[in-house]
């Protein structure tokens, strides 16, 4: 028998969704590709402090713990399975070709975010590694002091506020991108106790005045703008980042580079991408629907998502 209702993705749009779903009587599938370390772009997060409800700014790994909390009280699990593609076997229902197993389901909904815009360059098997674009997995050292900074209030992200981690205190991190997750992950890493430099490819930051006032006046991280990556190795124990401005060749060395330059919606489950061109959340095949930000092709807000979630299980009650 085909699941009822199949979600892709439990970052805030697809626990949002699942939640209300079971509140309505429904009892959703939610399949992640990484289960519960998953749970959305949030986790990067340097601190949140535009969602509704919170007393104070939190980190995006205290919240989505809330979120997964949430999903427990609901007694909702996430399925740890990556999706592939998305058959539609007949009118009425579709199979969902996973890693691991295959899925029926009458109604699926999308919500597996979007994917890091990745360097413009080639790069050997000894620098990928060394080169991260999501933020948690490239300290896994520092996991459990990510996950358990602040659990009630405050907005440290590794350790506890005011701290710095003195094994990793002014070791150098080379940064690139000028939009928001770029300077989120720069406000991470120095209070980590990493010294940052963020290489900036235009003439100024992007995104929010706050956030931006908060890396300008940040003394561990240092901004270098006009900065074209040209060339990634590896030299000896470290990278050696190759830049150019204005005609003159500069020189960078880090043991690793955190990269963000982009989102975009990179996996569609072998399906045309035409069917999600409008950004509708109901697509134009039965059943079909997307959500968060998938949706919205790019980096979205958590409150966004959680709105997404709630707006689609308010259409399945009446399809």
């Amino acid at each position: 028998m085909p699941e009822p209702i199949v979600i892709i993705g439990a970052g805030p749009a697809g626990i949002t969704a699942a939640v209300q779903l079971k509140r309505l009587g429904f009892n959703p599938l939610l399949i992640d590709s990484r289960g519960t370390k998953g749970c959305g772009l949030v986790r990067n997060g340097f601190r949140v402090e535009n969602y509704p409800g919170l007393v104070a700014p939190v980190s995006g790994t205290v919240l989505m713990e809330r979120f997964l909390d949430h999903l427990s009280r609901f007694e909702l699990n996430v399925c740890e399975d990556k999706i592939v593609k998305i058959k539609q076997e007949k009118s009425d229902s579709y199979v969902l070709v996973g890693k691991t197993d295959n899925y029926q389901a009458e109604i699926v909904i999308i919500a597996c975010g979007t994917s890091p815009r990745k360097l413009p360059l080639e790069l050997t098997a000894e620098v990928s590694p060394r080169v991260h674009y999501d933020l948690v997995d490239f300290m896994p050292r520092l996991q459990g002091a990510f996950a358990n900074s602040a659990s009630g209030s405050g907005f440290s992200v590794f350790g506890q506020p005011g701290q710095v981690n003195a094994d990793l205190n002014k070791e150098v991190v080379i940064a690139v991108g000028g939009g928001e997750a770029a300077q989120d992950y720069s406000l991470s890493l120095s209070q980590a106790g990493f010294q940052v430099k963020l290489l900036v490819r235009g003439n100024r930051l992007k995104g929010n005045m706050h956030l931006r006032n908060n890396v300008v006046s940040n003394r561990s991280i240092d901004l270098y703008f006009e900065r074209n990556i040209e060339k990634v190795v590896r030299r000896g124990n470290s990278l050696e980042i190759q830049t150019r401005r204005k005609n003159q060749l500069e020189i960078w060395q880090s043991d690793n580079m955190v990269v963000a330059i982009g989102r975009q919606v990179e996996q569609l489950f072998e399906l045309p991408r035409e069917l999600f061109a409008k950004r509708q959340i109901q697509t134009s095949l039965p059943g079909l629907f997307q959500i968060g930000d998938f949706r919205l092709g790019s980096l979205g807000q958590v409150g966004m998502a959680v709105g997404d979630g709630l707006r689609v299980a308010s259409l399945l009650v009446h399809y």
